[in-house]
């Protein structure tokens, strides 16, 4: 619909003005260097699919970046859209998993080999193609920075009928993230609290040391959360055990000493393709060819990606294509007409960035980019909503 209206009212005949804005201009230069790996590249066929696939990049905020119809109160509309949308489908594949579970009496399932509980991590989530928990769990975290962002910004008078919705969506949605059983999103979970904790003690005027005290309580306190982990997340225990020595092995490997050797892999591809990386056509040949040379036969066979969007990007465009990327995610804070709902998204995904490469698959470029384009949009957008 806002492509329509976009067309309809001829914002693209404003683009030109707005070229040289950051949030127009840098994913616009990312996505040349796309098009450029495309004719460098040896795999035709895979650096052609990905022109599409990395489409995104330059649709989203070309079209929804200067779309004369999104304004403070759209955004604020989608919002609210986005977290009834997040809570339905995370509600459907809790009822799928407890229907299948009721109807089967199986409470585990099998999935490309790998056993999984059916109300955690890809148990959970494969009544939907291709839905990556910890993908899921990132859009879940900011669900809840839309609805604590209400509190922080309030938007109007807010009854105790809409507080006890909130909260309660706020629970379900921290439940689910413990049931997707994503470190990472949990870890983001964190940060958010410390960044709207920082915003609540600044608006009552709390002391530099009273900010201090609240850090290093939050820091404390995560430290003893993943120390005992009460919640006996297998992943931790297995970090716990198996040590930090990187290895992709069988029996040997956590889930940080496996992307530490896929980290130890794409450090080895930047070195020889330092510039413009190695393009988006070849990286899968290239990253194949290192995990070989490296040792880590385990990572060759199914040929994962750096898990660490920054190191991806950094490998396959290079530090030309890094800078860019770095510029994409925080020029517009500097530009300093973004929506209130654009620092918490961004916080929560460069930290899901970390361990996850977001923008490989279709579910994470899709989302991160519409919701980019809105946050970022070229107008300048008031902090109060519009009536």
């Amino acid at each position: 619909m806002t492509f329509i209206c976009w067309i309809y009212f001829k914002d693209y005949t404003k683009i030109n003005s707005y070229v040289t804005q950051p949030q127009i201009l840098w994913p616009l230069l990312l996505y040349t260097m796309v098009i450029g790996g495309f004719f460098f590249a040896d795999d035709f066929h895979e650096s052609l699919s990905t022109l599409s696939t990395k489409l995104p990049i330059l649709v989203f905020p070309l079209v929804f970046g200067t779309a004369s119809v999104v304004n403070s109160s759209l955004i604020y509309k989608a919002g609210k859209s986005f977290v009834l949308s997040i809570f339905l489908f995370l509600a459907i594949a809790l009822g799928y998993a407890l229907f299948d579970v009721f109807k089967s009496g199986q409470q585990f399932i099998s999935i490309n080999g790998d056993i999984y509980y059916k109300f955690k991590s890809y148990g959970l989530t494969r009544v939907f193609e291709n839905w990556h928990p910890t993908y899921v769990a990132m859009f879940a975290n900011m669900a809840i920075a839309i609805l604590i962002d209400k509190y922080t910004n309030p938007y109007g008078k807010l009854s105790w009928a809409i507080l006890i919705i909130d909260f309660s969506l706020m629970l379900f949605f921290i439940i689910s993230i413990i049931l997707l059983d994503s470190i990472i999103a949990l870890i983001a979970f964190i940060v958010l609290l410390v960044y709207f904790g920082m915003i609540f003690l600044s608006k009552y005027n709390f002391t530099f040391l009273s900010k201090t005290a609240l850090f290093l309580f939050l820091c404390t306190a995560v430290g003893l959360l993943f120390y005992f982990n009460p919640l006996k997340t297998g992943k931790i225990e297995t970090l716990k055990d198996r040590g930090l020595t990187i290895t992709d092995k069988e029996g040997e490997r956590n889930v940080l000493t496996i992307r530490l050797a896929k980290w130890d892999t794409h450090l080895f591809i930047i070195k020889k393709h330092l510039l413009f990386g190695t393009t988006e056509g070849d990286i899968k040949t290239i990253r194949r060819e290192a995990y070989e040379t490296k040792g880590y036969y385990n990572l060759a066979k199914l040929n994962y990606n750096a898990h660490n969007q920054f190191i991806e990007v950094l490998a396959t465009y290079g530090i030309v294509g890094f800078i860019f990327f770095l510029a994409l995610l925080f020029h517009p804070l500097f530009k300093k007409n973004y929506h209130p709902y654009f620092a918490p998204f961004l916080l929560v995904a460069i930290t899901t960035f970390l361990t996850e490469t977001v923008l490989n698959r279709q579910q994470g470029i899709l989302g991160f980019m519409f919701l980019y384009a809105l946050y970022t949009h070229s107008f300048p957008l008031k902090k109060k909503i519009e009536a």
